[in-house]
């Protein structure tokens, strides 16, 4: 395949260009719809199991989770992992026991408090009252694309109601 020269002057690499194509077609396929692209090709699974190291195999099936974008199968793994690390600490070593005191309760909770609190209580400038709620967001995804008049008023309307400083 040759390279192609695209509007600025810069060389277009012919993998990007079938890439691009594949992508089309397979919005096309969707009717479109960016949720829909995602269900059928934006998966990525994150599994969890218990391997067997004297033989080599999982033995213990886990579970087995399915995101629709990368970012948020990554966000979950990343807490998962660090948890583990957490968990297996020395200091933290007794919380499957039954004898687990305080101080590690406090330990594993405030961890997973910190990372799964919103940005409003890590004491970010949002407030919980400026945070959108879920339902007007679900709302928003399953709206119609706004027109670029309405994207302007929408913007417009921001812009005047920020707070003076």
């Amino acid at each position: 395949m040759k390279n192609e020269i695209n509007e600025l002057g810069e060389n277009i690499d012919p993998k990007l260009r079938q890439l691009q194509k594949q992508y089309d077609e397979r919005m096309q396929e969707c009717g479109g719809d960016p949720r829909e692209y995602m269900r059928r090709y934006n998966r990525h699974t994150l599994n969890i199991s218990v391997t067997d190291e004297q033989i080599g195999r999982e033995l213990w099936e886990g579970k087995s989770i399915t995101f629709l974008n990368e970012d948020n199968a990554l966000a979950h793994m990343s807490l998962l992992a660090d948890l583990l690390e957490l968990l297996v600490k020395e200091e933290n070593n007794s919380w499957g026991t039954g004898i687990i005191d305080d101080a590690s309760v406090q330990r594993i909770l405030g961890f997973v408090k910190e990372r799964i609190a919103p940005e409003a209580r890590k004491g970010d400038q949002q407030t919980p009252d400026s945070l959108m709620p879920i339902v007007e967001l679900n709302n928003a995804i399953d709206r119609e694309p706004l027109s670029k008049e309405e994207k302007l008023k929408n913007f417009i309307d921001r812009v005047n109601n920020q707070p003076d400083d």
